[in-house]
């Protein structure tokens, strides 16, 4: 019987998507309520896999141009469930869907496209709605879009868009995403290679049960290569990798890898590493290639405080430093060791809720640190037209000694002092701005509001004092602009307003004249904020 009703229903929506007129008055013979009723019950039927009454429930909805409901039509004809599999039905639906903007039929039909499924195989098609999903936050999509640029696959092979779209997946949790960021630091292609960077990719994809990044991070702990030497760990991710591979070359290399290791270890270390092996636990489940294992029906819902954080008796306020907007987009910069240990990161912007923020982008050896936040703020100005001079005035914003000083951002002034830090290290500039834990990885800027520098720090006055017997006055320091210019450029975002050659201050720079350090710094409140490191 439930067959019959379901071609019974097959033959309503073949007609009815035949007919558009007949299909919207036989929707509006539906009520709201029914139609609402009947969405549930479709989605119920389909988790209990009963695919014949998600049709018949669905079947009309989709008819009458419920983009989510002709997405799971879609589904059903593609994989035949419930129906005859019609590759070509499939498209259709998943196109009348991704027409209307939905970002999971957008994704599946470029997939279609990318396999010649239903259609003639075409990759410009595929990219097309492969980018539509991306720019709307598809994770899968920015993943498969960050592959076409990096194998040239209907589109002209571009490293550095391969790593934006892959880094973008990546900080939405898509393993195989982290995986190939590892992969492209660890090789340096598109990128400045960095094995400590390469580690960390490695290993967020390693801890949702990636394999060969279990292996990699096995490997690096083994060789001291992007992480301490550690063999005791090393021999714990080989034997994970080696009991989570399937049959084949990479089990192989990783039983191997374990037993060479196992032979060099002492029977006490040995014991420990199998101890963590058989403790360890995913942090989430590994991403899937297939569109089935999300649930497609549901728009991402908003998260709790609780969900985005935590519980509260579960972390605590470690620490806290400065950052600043470099993009109008979320992104925003800061040092690396205000972040580097932090379990969770959270953003307070000017006037705003605290936000959760993701470290994207890491370059421990300059001190710089990339987040990304969901806040919109206006973008700081780099300077790097003309360099800074030796007597400049500058100021700088931050959020000092938090629990004791404003909390409202606090700004101090002082000037340049010299153009290299200690060991005459050209990447710093010396100056006299004041500044005290917490400021770090705050703007320092000249008098026409551009970012000469990033905050970073200031000797420690008594190491001095024990040295030279007397206490330094004012020596703080901060990274110059052009070593901030070269990070953003190579994380895939380029600063506001920067330029490469002398000459004028860029046309859209916030301040084409000096101002007074109390309007430099009233503006520069407006893009700084506090980053919070919780543990």
């Amino acid at each position: 019987m439930a067959t019959c009703r379901a071609n019974t229903v097959l033959n309503l929506v073949e007609r009815l998507r035949r007919r558009p007129l007949l299909a919207t008055v036989f929707f509006l013979l539906l009520l709201p309520d029914s139609a609402t009723a009947g969405f549930d019950e479709g989605i119920a039927a389909y988790e209990r896999g009963d695919y014949a009454t998600a049709l018949r429930e669905l079947g009309p909805l989709a008819i009458a141009g419920t983009p989510r409901a002709q997405f799971a039509v879609g589904v059903m004809y593609e994989r035949g469930w419930s129906v005859a599999e019609n590759d070509a039905e499939a498209v259709r639906w998943y196109r009348s869907a991704a027409d209307q903007g939905l970002a999971k039929a957008q994704f599946n039909l470029g997939l279609m496209y990318g396999k010649g499924k239903g259609v003639p195989q075409d990759y410009a098609e595929a990219l097309r709605w492969q980018r539509r999903a991306a720019e709307q936050g598809h994770a899968k999509a920015q993943f498969n879009l960050g592959e076409m640029y990096y194998f040239g696959e209907g589109i002209a092979q571009n490293y550095t868009e391969a790593v934006r779209w892959y880094r973008l997946a990546a900080n939405h949790g898509d393993v195989d995403a982290q995986f190939s960021l590892g992969a492209i630091y660890d090789n340096g292609r598109g990128v400045v290679q960095n094995h400590a960077e390469a580690a960390h990719w490695f290993r967020l994809a390693a801890e949702q049960g990636h394999t060969r990044a279990q292996y990699n991070i096995g490997d690096m702990y083994d060789i001291g290569m992007g992480l301490p030497q550690d063999s005791v760990l090393a021999y714990m991710w080989f034997n994970l990798a080696a009991a989570g591979s399937s049959q084949g070359e990479e089990r192989e290399r990783s039983v191997e890898m374990r037993d060479k290791l196992a032979a060099r270890l002492s029977p006490v270390e040995r014991a420990r590493g199998q101890e963590l092996a058989r403790n360890w636990q995913p942090r989430v489940a590994a991403s899937s290639e297939s569109e089935s294992s999300d649930r497609w029906w549901n728009e991402a819902p908003l998260l709790s405080d609780e969900e985005v954080f935590g519980a509260a008796t579960q972390r605590r306020l470690d620490s806290t430093g400065t950052g600043f907007a470099v993009s109008q987009d979320g992104h925003l910069l800061t040092n690396h060791h205000v972040v580097a240990n932090c379990a969770e990161v959270r953003i307070r912007p000017p006037g705003q809720e605290v936000a959760a923020g993701v470290v994207i982008a890491r370059d421990p050896g300059n001190d710089l640190a990339l987040l990304r936040a969901p806040t919109r703020l206006p973008a700081a100005v780099l300077r790097a037209d003309r360099g800074i001079r030796a007597g400049d005035s500058v100021v700088a914003v931050g959020f000092p000694l938090h629990g004791l000083l404003a909390s409202e951002a606090n700004v101090t002034t002082g000037t340049v002092s010299a153009l290299a830090g200690v060991g005459n290290d050209t990447r710093f500039l010396q100056m006299t701005v004041p500044v005290q834990p917490g400021n770090s990885g705050g703007p320092l800027l000249d008098l026409e509001g551009r970012v000469v520098g990033v905050v970073v720090g200031k000797l420690d006055a008594l190491k001095v004092a024990s040295v030279t017997g007397d206490i330094p006055q004012n020596v703080n320091f901060a990274i110059k602009a052009e070593v901030v210019q070269t990070f953003l450029n190579a994380s895939g975002v380029p600063p506001r307003g920067a330029v490469a050659d002398r000459g004028d201050p860029p046309a859209d720079a916030a301040y084409p004249v000096p101002h007074s350090p109390a309007t430099v710094g009233a503006e520069a409140k407006a893009f700084t904020v506090r980053v919070e490191c919780w543990k």
